[in-house]
């Protein structure tokens, strides 16, 4: 398996074995800013929901904030599958479901687009949050 930097204030998904508690203490890093882009193979992108937007807390929030973003997808730990929120014209986010702040996200873009504006980001300092298990 190849050996790579992890880079601060990214969604990483992670193997285990069996159940951990992972935490993050301390000074955070500024929020992350996620290039999102498409190509001729997808338009899937890795992303979280920066401890900063909190006030994103359904998968349609967070779809309408990217703007070019018609599928979110959330990992559900616990069945250790993919559930997603499609954009349907008319009708808006089905299903919108809750989602969290700091853990991986999939979006599904429809044009290469830099999320969140770099403007709007907004830097942590002295925060502690607990990541835990859900679903």
């Amino acid at each position: 398996m190849p050996n790579y930097e992890l880079e601060s204030g990214y969604p990483y998904m992670i193997n285990v074995t069996e159940g951990v508690d992972a935490y993050i203490a301390g000074g955070l890093p500024d929020d992350p800013v996620f290039e999102l882009i498409t190509t001729t193979t997808t338009n899937l992108n890795f992303l979280m929901v920066p401890l900063s937007m909190s006030d994103l807390a359904m998968a349609g929030d967070l779809g309408d904030d990217i703007g070019v973003c018609d599928v979110v997808n959330d990992w559900n730990n616990v069945d250790q599958a993919w559930i997603s929120a499609v954009y349907v014209p008319g009708s808006g986010w089905m299903p919108n479901y809750a989602i969290d702040i700091a853990l991986p996200l999939m979006v599904n873009v429809t044009e290469d687009t830099t999320w969140p504006a770099p403007e709007s980001a907004v830097k942590n300092v002295n925060k502690t949050i607990k990541i835990e298990k859900r679903r």
